[in-house]
């Protein structure tokens, strides 16, 4: 079940095809859904291509459609995906 407000990442720019890099895009929408007080960032179905680290941020969630959604990491040096030490990231 989602909560509060929910943000689809279609319409803030994200492209599900497995190789464009979300990371920039991804952090500004955490950033946005944060400074809002929170919510739900939705991943429709598809694979999301992360080249760096992004930070996570108090009362923001993630969903996807099941297996159907990916983030996969494209670094090749390897790398936390997400970060939530750095932050306050309460409620995450």
């Amino acid at each position: 079940m989602i909560q509060g407000a929910v943000y689809s990442v279609l319409d803030y720019g994200l492209v599900a095809d497995g190789t464009t890099d979300i990371s920039s895009a991804l952090g500004a929408l955490i950033n946005t859904v944060s400074a809002a007080g929170g919510g739900t960032i939705f991943f429709p179905a598809g694979t999301y291509a992360l080249a760096t680290q992004v930070n996570f941020k108090e009362n923001v969630t993630f969903k996807g459609e099941g297996r159907t959604s990916i983030i996969k990491a494209t670094a090749a040096g390897g790398y936390y995906m997400f970060n939530a030490s750095s932050v306050d990231a309460n409620n995450v």
